[in-house]
This record gives structure tokens, C-alpha cells and sequence, in this order.
């Protein structure tokens, strides 16, 4: 999860008023779309390096600094981003945005950014997914973990029959909580109820605490592992739209609208840079020290929200168990 800052006090407002110009390294191809389309937006949060904006026309997009990942709606800045008032306007064209305490990000030389995908041709054979994915949530089973990757040893435990009953004691009452639609959750993605996995995931939206909470990005993770696997394995993995359309009608609702947009953008393949690294890693069956490079780097993200969207990939990836049977 994503920890939000406190707004600025109106006499640290005054004592922060300064004019600084910050120049765009890159830029997502969403971030690019609203900048072109758009004239006035607002702060709706700010958090460590980043600056999250609403376009008028309702769009959301982010400013963050060099250390960040990547994502189809961030700006990529030089150095490090100043905290920013929530609700401080912004004027925004395609070259520049300004906002009202003097902030002014150069978009003029910004290189578009977009994630890659695996060629089809490199692609692993899916029934060899399941023993890769269990090689290496083993090696992030004995590594220090947040938010729900510490639910990621309780998984991996009954990981080869996932209706075994696994009654686990977790001190965090988030995590006590999120287990027992967890377990569901893995159950019905190794069934391949993609249905009912909807079903049981919408217990998770909006639990925990943050900008994002942890259930919102464990699903996000989830969601986006389906969607990738439905488009590299199209023959063999069948994910009905129209559940998650549905599913996604409800959710709006239940969560904040930054990470409502986050968790959507992942369940139509839209997700942070090293989330793109892990899965392609993944699929292509690079080496196993190279994947868990690529997942350390995810779960920099936030206090918790890299663990979180890793642990949802494990559960995603559980629907493959299926396929890794038929070979035996």
C-alpha cells in the first residue's frame, strides 16, 4: 500500500511557496494522451516522489521522480518531486504543466514510454509455468516481506492441492481478515472459476490501510497475471470480459479512485514496469536469480504494494496447476 502525506499546514504553505522547474525524462503513453487533450487538472494526493493528478475531464495521471517505476500514466521527472498541497490546480498542456504554488514540469523533450510484451515465439510452455512459479515464490518465501506477501509461505504450502484446508494464525488482523478469501481466491484460480474468483476478491477491495490498500493491489496483481496469461497462452486460457466488467461496475464503489484506476489498469495489462519485467521473466523462462532481480524491484513499491501485487501474481499463477498436471 501506498502511504499518503499529510497536507500542508496554511503556515507551511507559505513558508513552501517557491518556483522550480523540473524536466521530463519520459513519459507513459496515457500520461502523453491526457496532457494533449486537456487544459486544467488537480493534486488529488501527494506521496513520497509522486504527485498524483485529475485532469477536468476525469483522467488520472502522475508526476514521479527518477527513482520510481514506471507506468503507462506516469511523467518521469529528473531528481526527486516536491511534496504539493492536495487540490493545488495545475494549468497542463502537451510541452508543460504549472501549477499554482510554481511548480513547473518541461515536457517538451520527454521520450514516451510503454511496456514491453514477449514475443509469442519465446514463449515457455505453459505447462511448465507452475513448477517456475513455484522455484520462485520459494526463494521470496525466505526473504523479509510486507503487507500480503507474508501470506505468500501459507500459499506455497498447499500450493500442489490448493483445497487442502490450511488454517494459518497471522498476528496482523488485515491479514487474519484477507486469509480466508485468500485461500478461496487460489482454490477457484486452480479451477480455472475465473467467475467465482471475482466473486470471493471483491471481499478483499478496500481492505487495509494507505493510499492503496493492500487488497486492492493483491487484486490488481491478480487480475493483471490473468490478462497476461489470456493473451500469451490465447489457446488455452479463457478469461470472460464480461465478469470483469461486471466485477469492476462494482468496485468503483468500495475503494479510492487513484486505486481503483491502479487495480483496473492491471486487469486490462496495464501495470508498473517491474510487474511487466516479472511476468515476461516469467513466461520466457529466464533464470531464476534474473526473476527475483526483477521481483525485488517490484517490491521497492510502497510500504507494501509490491508484495502485495506479487502475491496476487502467485495466486494467478495458480491457474496454471492444471496445465502442469496434464504432463504427468
Amino acid at each position: 500500500m501506498f502511504q499518503l502525506m499529510p497536507d500542508l499546514t496554511p503556515q507551511m504553505k507559505n513558508q513552501n511557496q517557491f518556483s522550480l522547474l523540473l524536466k521530463a525524462n519520459s513519459i507513459g503513453s496515457t500520461a502523453r494522451l491526457v496532457c494533449s487533450q486537456c487544459t486544467k487538472g488537480k493534486v488529488l494526493a501527494s506521496v513520497t516522489d509522486t504527485i498524483y493528478l485529475e485532469s477536468e475531464a476525469g483522467d488520472l495521471f502522475w508526476i514521479i521522480g527518477e527513482n520510481e517505476p514506471l507506468h503507462w500514466r506516469s511523467i518521469c521527472v529528473q531528481g526527486l518531486v516536491p511534496r504539493i498541497t492536495t487540490g493545488s490546480e495545475a494549468a497542463i498542456s502537451s510541452d508543460h504543466i504549472v501549477f499554482d504554488d510554481g511548480l513547473k514540469i518541461n515536457l517538451s523533450d520527454a521520450v514516451d514510454w510503454s511496456a514491453k510484451f514477449p514475443d509469442s515465439s519465446n514463449l515457455f510452455s505453459i505447462n511448465s509455468l507452475f513448477q517456475k512459479t513455484r522455484e520462485t515464490y520459494a526463494e521470496l518465501a525466505t526473504v523479509p516481506r510486507n503487507g500480503f506477501g507474508n501470506l505468500i509461505p501459507a500459499i506455497l504450502s498447499n500450493m500442489n492441492d490448493p483445497a487442502k484446508e490450511n488454517k494459518q494464525e497471522f498476528q496482523d488482523p488485515i491479514l487474519r481478515q484477507a486469509w480466508t478469501h485468500v485461500q478461496d481466491i487460489v482454490l477457484e484460480s486452480s479451477r480455472h472459476n475465473f467467475n467465482i474468483v471475482l466473486e470471493r476478491a471483491e471481499s478483499l477491495l478496500g481492505l487495509g490501510a494507505g493510499l492503496t490498500p493492500s487488497g486492492d493491489d493483491f487484486i490488481g496483481g491478480l487480475l493483471f497475471t490473468f490478462h497476461f496469461l489470456g493473451n500469451a497462452y490465447a489457446e488455452q486460457v479463457e478469461f470472460n470480459p464480461k465478469h470483469l466488467e461486471e466485477f469492476l461496475a462494482r468496485s468503483g464503489l468500495k475503494t479510492n479512485l487513484i486505486s481503483f484506476t491502479l487495480m483496473r489498469d492491471m486487469s486490462m495489462g496495464h501495470g508498473l514496469a517491474p510487474l511487466h519485467e516479472v511476468m515476461n521473466s516469467i513466461v520466457t523462462n529466464q533464470p531464476n536469480d534474473h526473476i527475483i532481480t526483477q521481483a525485488f524491484e517490484l517490491a521497492k513499491v510502497g510500504n507494501s504494494t509490491g508484495w502485495d501485487i506479487l502475491t496476487g501474481v502467485l495466486a494467478g499463477l495458480l491457474s496454471t496447476l492444471s496445465y502442469a498436471r496434464e504432463c504427468h
